[in-house]
């Protein structure tokens, strides 16, 4: 029984092969559950994950997110936070907005004191 199955289209970057984007349409289960995935291929056919969508309208994002002013993504100081700010400061230690960490420590910061 075959559990899977994928359908992309492939946009290269470049004239040698396994650089470039793909769309793929997959199927992961039994039932023809569906996922849109968006992958990035530097020197690699499987290539990256970077944005998943699954049939409940979950999305993943492999990355920062920047969205108009906003930024969300890894703190620069520590790998091991999670920074909301404007996207001025995503690269500014001090002036970051909010850091979570795994283990729930949270950090609030104001720029005013």
């Amino acid at each position: 029984m075959n559990n899977g199955g994928l359908t992309n289209i492939f946009m290269g970057t470049s004239s040698a092969s396994n650089y470039g984007i793909s769309l793929n349409a997959l199927r992961f289960t039994t039932s023809s559950t569906p996922k849109f995935v968006i992958k990035t291929h530097n020197n690699s056919s499987g290539g990256v994950d970077r944005l998943t969508i699954d049939d409940n309208g979950d999305t993943t994002i492999s990355g920062q997110l920047t969205a108009g002013p906003a930024y969300i993504g890894i703190y620069s100081g520590s790998g091991l936070f999670a920074q909301f700010s404007h996207n001025a400061f995503k690269n500014d230690q001090t002036k970051f907005s909010l850091l979570q960490r795994d283990n729930g420590e949270t950090i609030i910061n104001s720029g005013l004191g």
